[in-house]
């Protein structure tokens, strides 16, 4: 497993901790924060780990969670929240009634790891259908005509906004941008793919290195998406995970067409 397959949110089981009984909550512990930045030359990659029966936390490496030996990832876990009643009497005497909204019940913790139920995939958005088109049907970077959108691989966040100016009005145009669609549901992986690009982006890594990533939504996993690709990804993830004014040099163009084409009309 590597460091960016990972997310928030997931379960590990240490396996070298001796059981205190049948269902040993501290056996759990839950992935409670990822942070990946750059410093002085140095990628620094932190993975907090919180345990479910106390509230032991540690920073935990990516070398020492693929030991299989000690830990084992329970994939499609997670922690469920509990609502709870408590019932107050008189004399000080408190009980805890708990409240379940799904799920199978627990017998004793009151923060429990319960399996994931496999559910139907959703059908693939119009975005995702023309991205898995783009990825495995690349355009022929020979053709004269071709917009080569490998010029761009250098580019990081300082150059956003020519990097914006360059290609929105390109995307928009052809359909492959809507700037008024929702981020994908989360937990999906469409939005873990655009979240991680938009994140590794923002840290500081050029887009040719997002593209080495190998990052996909769909298609033959483990495969280069083509920089078009990567690019219109960037441009949705800054539309809705970006500060105010990436979302602005965003849209500074659309705003000057729809006003040019105003002016016109009137």
């Amino acid at each position: 497993m590597k460091y960016h397959q990972l997310r928030e949110g997931m379960i590990f089981e240490f396996l070298q901790r001796k059981a205190a009984e049948p269902d040993d909550i501290e056996r759990y512990w839950e992935i409670i924060e990822l942070e990946e930045r750059e410093m002085r030359g140095h990628t620094i990659q932190a993975i907090w780990m919180g345990n479910l029966g106390n509230d032991s936390v540690f920073n935990a490496e990516i070398k020492e969670l693929n030991q299989l030996n000690r830990w084992f990832y329970h994939e499609g876990a997670e922690v469920a929240d509990v609502k709870v009643k408590r019932l107050i009497f008189l004399d000080g005497h408190q009980m805890d009634v708990q409240v379940y909204e799904e799920g199978p019940q627990p017998k004793k913790s009151k923060r429990t790891v319960i399996p994931i139920q496999p559910k139907k995939a959703p059908e693939p958005s119009v975005d995702e259908q023309i991205a898995e088109y783009l990825e495995d049907n690349p355009v022929d970077d020979t053709d004269p005509t071709h917009f080569d959108l490998s010029r761009f691989a250098a580019y990081t966040i300082n150059e956003w906004e020519s990097l914006c100016d360059s290609v929105v009005m390109r995307f928009v145009n052809n359909g492959q941008v809507d700037l008024g669609r929702k981020p994908p549901p989360k937990k999906t992986l469409s939005y873990y793919v655009h979240e991680q690009e938009w994140s590794a982006f923002t840290d500081g890594k050029t887009i040719r290195e997002v593209r080495d990533l190998n990052l996909r939504i769909s298609g033959e996993m483990g495969k280069k998406c083509t920089f078009e690709t990567v690019i219109i990804r960037l441009i949705k993830a800054g539309h809705w995970f970006g500060t105010t004014k990436h979302r602005q040099f965003i849209t500074q163009n659309v705003q000057r067409r729809n006003w040019k084409s105003q002016k016109k009309n009137d």
